[in-house]
């Protein structure tokens, strides 16, 4: 089985987890990316500008994004920006559609199975409380009323299929995670900063929330899966946790919170046209054959402030529950 993956993005709040998870499954990991922050010791770090793929640097002995391609087994795609910012729509369709089809094209070409990052947000609005499954993905036309982001997404999954299609030499896992809980400077976080500082946003619409940690423990399954799969050609899975309104997400925010903050309107940062829909997540393709785990949404919460209070504008933080019980993950049998 090959034992050795790059994760392209590695330094980044996903990327970072998933690092830890590969290592925790005796990998061997290396990162690249723009930035080298916090690598695991003994680690390799690797500068690479994916949407400049033919550029090399002294560090990494003068090599180009293919050339680090080919000398690992399995590479994770996790380069990528969350914004729902028109203003930042040419810097997203570089990095998240450009970015990514450079990384396919050097996958491709060298033989290696490549595990994507698309997002949870091409499955569009769900009505249904149980959530959106793999194939009920938005019409190319509503991803671009969505947004750059949406747009970016949706255009870079269609690349993969197209790569495989035309080639038949591309082998790839495309992950959708859904809105993640952890501590990293994300949408989720943003809103309990909000309550934490006394406020609840007038928010309508919800979401799937997922726990990081999780997240990144189905990469290091998909990485197992398509070493040993040799019939696996292209997979999806959807990464969702926890559909619920962000009424309810607030609810539960606020009881590990302990606090019960005034209502306030909208939230500047997730004024969009996707505002006010719920995006429900059907991962149960994800348990069944990933051994995707969904934990605890209020330890989950709980846990993250814990580990970086300051991010969220706490000093103090003592939740609600105990923290010598085991935090255990529980899975998601049915949605």
């Amino acid at each position: 089985m090959p034992k050795s993956v790059l994760v392209i993005g590695g330094s980044g709040f996903l990327g970072r987890h998933v690092v830890k998870s590969l290592i925790e499954k005796d990998y061997d990991v290396g990162i690249a990316g723009r930035r080298n922050t916090n690598s695991p010791p003994g680690v390799p770090f690797y500068r690479v500008d994916i949407t400049k793929p033919e550029e090399v640097y002294e560090s990494n002995g003068k090599q180009s994004l293919e050339e680090l391609v080919n000398k690992y087994d399995i590479v994770i795609n996790c380069a990528g920006i969350v914004s729902y910012s028109k203003r930042k729509s040419e810097e997203i369709h570089s990095l998240n559609f450009c970015g990514a089809n450079n990384v396919a094209d050097a996958c491709r070409d060298k033989g290696k199975p490549l595990i994507h990052t698309s997002s949870a947000a091409v499955l569009g609005p769900s009505s249904n409380s149980k959530g959106k499954t793999e194939g009920e993905i938005l019409q190319e036309d509503d991803a671009e009323r969505f947004g750059p982001y949406f747009l970016s997404k949706y255009t870079s999954e269609k690349s993969l299929f197209e790569f495989s299609d035309w080639t038949k030499g591309l082998k790839f896992i495309i992950m959708r995670p859904g809105s993640l809980v952890g501590p990293g400077e994300t949408s989720t976080t943003k809103l309990i900063r909000t309550l934490a500082k006394g406020f609840r946003p007038g928010l309508k619409g919800g979401a799937s929330f997922a726990y990081v940690e999780d997240v990144a423990k189905a990469y290091a399954s998909a990485a197992d899966k398509i070493s040993e799969e040799q019939s696996l050609d292209q997979e999806v899975y959807n990464l969702g946790g926890h559909n619920l309104s962000y009424k309810k997400f607030f609810s539960k925010a606020e009881k590990v919170l302990g606090r019960t903050p005034i209502p306030v309107l909208f939230p500047f940062f997730l004024l969009n046209k996707a505002t006010g829909y719920c995006f429900f997540v059907n991962s149960k393709k994800a348990v069944q054959e990933l051994g995707y785990r969904i934990s605890n949404l209020d330890k989950a919460i709980g846990r993250s402030i814990q580990e970086n209070p300051g991010l969220y504008g706490i000093k103090d933080f003592k939740p609600y529950f105990s923290s010598s019980k085991p935090f255990a993950a529980k899975a998601q049998t049915r949605q």
